[in-house]
């Protein structure tokens, strides 16, 4: 019996150029056959050629897409599983194939922590966006092919009534009349390194203000991660960081990060992150105060409501010690939040988020007159439809306040976009 999960699903197969790095002829002619979606003559070019590459990842992977087009779930699994554990350049595909099957199987607890760990790992992938338009439109998108790079664009506007930060608390009208509007761009690029478990990704931001130009902020980032699986419920992604900061045109921070982050699939409902790390701060003149190292670590765990109209809630926590090269400029601090989420109607969804954070200061500052101390408050809500697997349009609204002990750090701030 095959469930009506299959039946909705139809999804055009990877293309030729998946394996073209593969020495054996079959495989090549395999991975054409399939992107042809002539499954059966695939199904049997790719088998003798994984008798003579047993374990070339990606092979598997293609014999599993038969395989699994075929109507042959149990036999696709296997397949599935040995191009994960084999580190197939197209783990998000794997995942996603590896869920459909087991949901065919009839095993749907199964199915949702693969999902889930789809959404997780990989959250930008194409994948993963076909299961999110999937769990909210009546029919299945077509699907072109995996690429082995991803590129994700996001660009936006609004109005922040207090870009410079204000003193405003004590103030009985609120924040204080300085706003202004701005818009903010983004880019990100992710790049395997061929079917190693490595892989690049490469971030730029920007921030302007119309007319408060000394708070536009520019970022530019590169990451190198491994993506390791040492168990099907659990991942491993060890990770370096380099990331630049400029305050308008001038430069002002390098930061170079090393983290390694654990996520645990403890059930089809709950997940763990945990992730510590340490990064070095630089700055050049006349910044160089603020240089210094920190250590921390982030902590989330994640329960994924199912069914109800809670989709997600995450309560997140950090911890982090800045050693500074002038004291008074170092810290400890630590963070709890919560982020929920509802589930998805007519492609509509709703996000609520907010969090405290209390930092200490190292040392007694004599320009404040006080061992500073911070209370910084979040608070926000974002509206998203996602009208296709490829778009997705926002819209938030965010809150913040800092109560400290020197008034000159005591603001509040109301952002829209």
């Amino acid at each position: 019996m095959r469930p009506s999960l299959v039946c909705l699903i139809v999804l055009i197969a990877m293309n030729a150029g998946s394996i073209a790095h593969a020495a054996d002829p079959d495989l090549r002619r395999g991975a054409k056959l399939l992107s042809r979606k002539n499954y059966k003559d695939a199904e049997a070019a790719l088998v003798h050629g994984l008798s003579r590459e047993p374990r070339n990842a990606d092979g598997h992977l293609l014999l599993g897409i038969a395989r699994y087009h075929l109507g042959h779930p149990s036999s696709a699994e296997r397949e599935f599983r040995s191009a994960i554990n084999l580190h197939t350049s197209h783990p998000a595909r794997a995942l996603y194939y590896l869920g459909l099957c087991q949901s065919a199987l009839g095993d749907h607890r199964s199915a949702r922590a693969t999902f889930a760990r789809l959404r997780t790992d990989y959250s930008g992938s194409e994948e993963a966006a076909m299961l999110e338009h999937r769990s909210t439109h009546a029919h299945a998108p077509s699907v072109e092919s995996p690429n082995r790079w991803s590129l994700v664009l996001e660009a936006s506007g609004g109005y922040d009534d207090n870009p410079t930060r204000s003193t405003d608390l004590s103030n009985s009208g609120g924040s204080a009349p300085s706003g202004d509007n701005f818009a903010s761009e983004e880019v990100g690029v992710t790049v395997p390194i061929g079917t190693t478990p490595f892989r690049l990704h490469g971030f730029g931001y920007g921030k302007e203000y119309a007319t408060f130009p000394a708070y536009n902020v520019f970022e530019l980032r590169g990451d190198l991660e491994a993506v390791l699986h040492p168990r099907l419920d659990a991942t491993v992604i060890p990770s370096y960081t380099v990331l630049h900061i400029w305050l308008d045109t001038t430069s002002y921070e390098t930061q170079h990060r090393a983290a390694v982050r654990w996520h645990e699939r403890w059930n089809d409902v709950l997940a763990t992150d945990l992730k510590p790390y340490a990064v070095l701060k630089l700055h050049p003149q006349p910044f160089t105060g603020s240089d210094g190292s920190a250590v921390g670590v982030n902590a989330r765990l994640r329960w994924d409501g199912g069914s109800g109209p809670v989709a997600r809630v995450e309560p997140f926590a950090n911890g982090e010690a800045f050693q500074a090269s002038t004291a008074y400029l170092g810290w400890t601090q630590a963070l709890v939040g919560l982020r929920a989420r509802t589930q998805r109607y007519h492609g509509w969804g709703l996000e609520a988020f907010g969090l405290y954070r209390y930092r200490a200061y190292a040392a007694f500052d004599a320009n404040l007159g006080v061992n500073r101390r911070d209370h910084r408050t979040e608070e926000g809500l974002d509206l998203s439809d996602r009208p296709v697997p490829w778009l997705t349009l926002h819209g938030d609204v965010t809150f913040e306040q800092n109560r400290s002990n020197a008034a000159r750090y005591r603001y509040s701030e109301n952002i829209y976009a």
